[in-house]
């Protein structure tokens, strides 16, 4: 830009016109000349000057500058427009070399464009012709934008380089979409034409099947498909049967003359190309996306499938498709690496993947680097969908196919309990499956403890083995003739692990054991989840020397795996994945599908010669069995069976008889013990034969325990005759005891009901132990006794006064032959006085896991709704047997025993009359029977015990017993007697030559209902106070009976006082239980008639029926 003449001297004018007025002022004279102020006018014409001066150099040297930095960035612009033009050169290039030209393709070498692999972002894609791409080489920074030149030199560049015109455009060819291609049918064709040949050339015969759907009209047009090996047969009269005829990916063309209105809705797995006519692309079958194409001479346009620019379409005819079709017929890149073929190459621990991005096969090697292999530990990360399951069958299977049960074992767990490993516990190989444990969280600590138990098992191996460093000495020393049984080589697999530790972050201390010791055991490890969290590999990491990673739905989780995001990249085809080795390079490749039939299974074109014409024939066949299915097969049949690692748990009980029960006496199994860590279930066996031979159960509600009882009963009597050992049971449950009652062994079964039998069975067994206890054959049974109680709770709430007589049955018992085996809900319910009795003890599961005095922890892992489930002494899980059928048991003892059985317990009849009762054998009058015995009569001996005290409500058997004793005292002629009788219940029994008018020496006091003896007659009574304590010396037996009601507010009457400091025989019938006891430890008690508790000086208490004497 030049500047005027005029303009530059402006600036030289305004000093000079400013001197010349500085030279006028002075020579003209004026007083302004000598005015001070007057000469600021120059200074300030002059100052102005200057500065214009001033700003005349800046405004240049401005100019100057932006001149060099237009032509600094211009000439940059230039340098950036060469670059983009190269760039573009080689964007198109890349394109042409992926999408070539389908009218060149029939003369293209065949191995001119890699194959694309279904693990390419652009696999699926087919050239539709040449347009204008986005360019891929970013774009210079834009220009200041005060710089007009700049600005549009930048813009000039932007419009040239944003897009890169003549290259090829591309569309995807979604699996499960329809594309209607509309158009002038000989056009559309014609693209269809080009869109077959190009994605044929790109994809391999094994990823991608092609074929089309024909009329009688539309045949010759497509007759062309037979050359090419992707079509297999080419030609279907309907979709679905091309559907049914792929057994993969699948394009197909319908062109069928109807228009997409006639053609069917999207199917799985296939990409259909639907020949529309003109207008018709928006019209499409059952398609909510509406894809199409619209086809003319001069352009193709895309709607629904992204943002793609418009494009010149390819437009190839009939002769030269088929062509290219014989072209790729003749293709030598089509190996056999389908996963069968593949296995033949598989060796030691290496196994098949799939194949490679460059179409070889990829292996998996788990041998140790050493060994030449990637490592013993890995890692499989893919998210839902991506093919993790079916690759994990992959490596699975390849394990089984390759390997003998003797040199590898497989441990399968899935957390989830998904279907990843189903069916795959037939084979020899599999040492264990486990599924479900996300529910049931004590399973997860049996796993744990069963893992454990496996180091500890291939530890003590190698150690046995002469302290072997290692799996690899031991195979060496067994290959060199040394006899040792195979230690194969054990994979675990551990499905969704992640979500595994997130639950239970403790078993990684597990996975860190594996990952330390695993490779000198021969244990390795492959931790497979969907997402992988951050943070959840710690510590294991440094274990993990190879990584496999399918596709992931965040960058993050890939860059977690491989250290970047090429998995997060990865298309949404199952089983595309990365293979990463130490810090090596991920490889990619595409994982085998081995639970569908294999493409080597379809039917081979031979056989009966059929013309090209013809159409396709869907006739139905059995299906090919699928690889899985073919090695799962096969592998039935080879080898022994796994050691196995994991048993399952131990869910229903098992029946007594499936026990093998010990040699010793008295010693029986009763259940199984699960012992995880060694890998076996042992029985539960306990030993009643010493210091254990008292038995508690514990459990809450409906927790097995009278089960457990009724278990423990028929183990015993399927071991001991009735001549051995004998039962009295207390069932207070559901019944099960009841059922036992007719066992040879069992002698009385009492329930709830049963008050009196209840207390005849306790006091049967306390009697029995009192006459053992005497001395050497005292007792009445032979061999062991047992007294059963089923309800401790029960009996301390209704029957408290046997509690201190079974505590003492327990404490005592052991060191005569008998038992006390009981049942309770929980260990509180025992006081530390019977507890301490009882030496084994019996845990199920508890309604308060922390009630457990076995194990807190382990108690919380018992099962809760599985009756029988149990916490063994040393705490490992248990469940108990099954009691035998009782019709059954009781058969088969009954007819082993020859119908002998052990004697009843007699309970006291409710009448005994008096023509009934026994003789006594001893001195004492006999009154009745006793509970204790059965053949022992209750007597009173009034000569030695001269008083006697009978308490009892109306109606009890008072009067009676005064009767029958007064019957038997006056058989002694000497006797006579002074009645104190105000109702006269005993008139008419004594003659009256023997009656007495007052008490004295020689005279049988008897005094009935004392209750009613009004002031009067108890005066008449008052001498006797002083002759009670000489009654003996005297000869005067005092028979005192009243009423028990009041008995304890009457107790210090004058003459009751002295009968009770007398120490007098005590008879208490039924009364009233809220009175209290005037007999110590005697508590009244609802009785019938006639019973009673006898109290004597010798014998002690008894439990006794009266005999019954009419009145006279």
């Amino acid at each position: 830009m030049r500047v005027p003449p005029v303009t530059r001297a402006l600036p030289l004018l305004m000093v000079l016109s400013s001197i010349g007025m500085l030279a006028v002022l002075a020579g003209s004279g004026s007083p302004l000349a000598h005015n001070p102020v007057s000469l600021l006018f120059p200074v300030t014409m002059l100052g102005s000057a200057l500065a214009g001066l001033a700003a005349s150099g800046s405004r240049g040297q401005y100019r100057r500058d932006l001149d060099e930095q237009r032509r600094d960035y211009l000439a940059a612009l230039a340098a950036a427009h060469r670059r983009l033009l190269d760039a573009d050169a080689a964007q198109r290039n890349r394109l042409l070399a992926r999408y070539p030209d389908p009218a060149t393709l029939w003369a293209e070498p065949t191995d001119r464009a890699e194959p694309a692999d279904p693990a390419d972002p652009d696999f699926g894609h087919a050239r539709i012709g040449l347009g204008a791409v986005a360019a891929e080489q970013p774009l210079p920074e834009p220009a200041d934008a005060g710089d007009p030149v700049a600005r549009d030199a930048f813009g000039a560049v932007l419009r040239a380089h944003r897009s890169v015109p003549a290259a090829p455009v591309a569309v995807p060819l979604a699996a499960g979409t329809v594309i209607a291609v509309a158009g002038d049918p000989q056009h559309t064709r014609a693209l269809l034409r080009a869109m077959v040949c190009g994605i044929a050339a790109r994809h391999r015969p094994t990823d991608l099947a092609i074929a089309a759907v024909v009329t009688e009209t539309t045949r010759p047009q497509w007759e062309w498909l037979k050359w090419l090996p992707h079509a297999d047969p080419p030609l279907y009269p309907d979709p679905a049967a091309a559907r049914r005829g792929a057994t993969g990916p699948l394009l197909l063309v319908c062109d069928t003359d109807t228009g997409t209105a006639g053609q069917p809705g999207p199917l799985p797995g296939a990409c259909i190309l639907a020949v529309a006519p003109p207008g018709d692309e928006h019209a499409g079958p059952r398609d909510a996306a509406r894809r199409s194409l619209a086809v003319t001479p001069e352009w193709v346009r895309a709607a629904g499938l992204g943002p793609l620019p418009g494009a010149v379409p390819d437009l190839l005819d009939s002769a030269t498709a088929a062509a290219c079709a014989r072209r790729l017929a003749a293709d030598p890149r089509r190996p056999r690496t389908d996963w069968p073929d593949l296995l033949e190459r598989a060796g030691d621990l290496r196994v098949p993947l799939g194949r490679g991005s460059d179409g070889a096969p990829a292996f998996l090697d788990i041998k140790e680097a050493a060994a030449g292999g990637m490592g013993p530990h890995g890692l499989c990360v893919g998210a839902t969908g991506s093919g993790k399951s079916e690759l994990l069958r992959t490596i699975t299977l390849g394990m089984i196919a390759a390997h003998h049960p003797d040199e590898l074992n497989l441990a399968l767990i899935d957390f989830k309990g998904g279907a990843t490993f189903l069916d795959l516990d037939g084979t020899g190989h599999t040492a264990a499956v486990i599924t479900n444990l996300a529910d049931e969280a004590h399973l997860v600590d049996r796993m744990a403890e069963a893992l454990t138990g496996e180091i500890n098992r291939r530890q003590q191996i190698l150690r046995e083995a002469g302290n072997l460093a290692g799996i690899a000495d031991y195979r060496r020393a067994r290959a060199g003739g040394a006899a040792l049984t195979p230690l194969p080589t054990l994979l675990l697999i551990i499905d969704e692990f992640s979500e595994l530790l997130a639950q239970h972050p403790e078993f990684a201390e597990v996975f860190a054991a594996i990952g330390r010791l695993g490779r000198s055991l021969g244990m390795h490890l492959l931790l497979a989840t969907q997402r992988l969290e951050e943070g959840r590999l710690r510590g294991l990491e440094s274990h993990l020397s190879y990584r496999i990673c399918l596709r992931t739905l965040s960058a993050g989780e890939s860059r977690a795996v491989l250290g970047s995001d090429a998995a997060y990249r990865l298309p949404n085809a199952p089983g595309a994945a990365y293979l990463q080795v130490g810090a090596a390079d991920p490889v990619g490749f595409r994982a085998a599908y081995v639970s569908g039939p294999a493409p080597g299974d379809r039917p081979a074109a031979l056989g009966r010669p059929q013309l090209f014409t013809a159409a396709a024939r869907t006739t139905a066949a059995t299906p090919a069995p699928t690889p899985a299915e073919t090695v799962l097969a096969r592998a039935a049949a080879v080898g022994a069976r796994a050691h196995q690692i994991w048993l399952p748990p131990l869910r229903q009980s098992p029946a007594l008889a499936e026990l093998s029960q010990p040699a010793g006496a008295l010693q029986v199994a009763i259940g199984l013990i699960d012992r995880v860590a060694e890998q076996r279930r042992g029985s539960w066996c306990v030993d009643l034969s010493g210091a254990q031979g008292n038995v508690a159960v514990i459990g809450g509600a409906h927790a097995g325990k009278s089960a457990a009882v009724a278990t423990l009963i028929g183990a015993l009597a399927l071991r001991h005759g009735p001549d051995e050992i004998c039962f009295c049971c207390v069932d207070f449950g559901g019944g099960a005891l009841l059922e036992l009652a007719d066992l040879p062994q069992v002698a009385a079964v009492a329930t709830r009901a049963q008050p009196d039998l209840v207390r005849r069975i306790v006091g049967h067994v306390e009697a029995e132990l009192r006459r053992r206890d005497d001395g050497p054959g005292g007792g009445l049974r032979p061999g062991r006794l047992v007294l059963v109680i089923d309800g401790w709770s029960t009996l301390r709430a209704e029957f408290d006064a046997l509690e201190p007589v079974i505590t003492a049955i327990a404490g005592t018992g052991l060191s005569h032959g008998v038992h006390l085996i009981l049942t309770a809900h929980r260990w509180a319910d025992l006081r530390p006085g019977i507890k301490d009795q009882l030496g084994t003890r019996i845990e199920l599961r508890l309604g308060e896991p922390l009630d457990s005095e076995i194990d807190r922890q382990r108690a919380r892992a018992v099962p809760i709704g599985r009756p029988g489930a149990a916490l063994a002494p040393d705490g490992l899980p248990a469940t108990l047997a099954r009691p035998a059928p009782a019709a059954e048991l009781t058969g088969r003892l009954t007819a082993r025993h020859n119908g002998a059985r052990v004697a009843p317990v007699r309970l006291l009849p409710s009448l005994l009359p008096v023509a009934e009762l026994p003789a006594a054998t001893g001195a004492g009058i006999p009154i009745g029977v006793a509970e204790d015995d059965e053949s022992s009569v209750a007597t009173i001996d009034v000569e030695n015990q001269p008083q006697l005290l009978v308490l009892g409500d109306a109606g009890t058997g008072k009067t009676a017993l005064l009767r029958l004793l007064c019957l038997a005292l006056a058989r002694d002629p000497s006797r006579r007697f002074f009645l104190c009788d105000p109702r006269r219940t005993l008139a008419g029994v004594l003659a009256a030559d023997r009656l007495a008018a007052e008490p004295g020496p020689d005279t049988v006091v008897v005094i009935d209902d004392h209750d009613l003896v009004g002031a009067a007659g108890s005066g008449a009574l008052a001498g006797l106070v002083e002759l009670l304590p000489r009654a003996r010396d005297i000869g005067m037996p005092v028979l005192l009976a009243r009423r028990s009601t009041g008995t304890g507010r009457a107790s210090y009457e004058p003459l009751l006082a002295a009968l009770r400091e007398a120490d007098p025989i005590g008879v208490q019938l039924g009364g009233n239980p809220e009175e209290p006891p005037v007999f110590e430890r005697i508590r009244p008690r609802r009785l019938p008639p006639g019973r009673a508790v006898l109290l004597t000086r010798d014998g002690g208490q008894q439990l006794v029926q009266l005999a019954w004497s009419a009145p006279q």
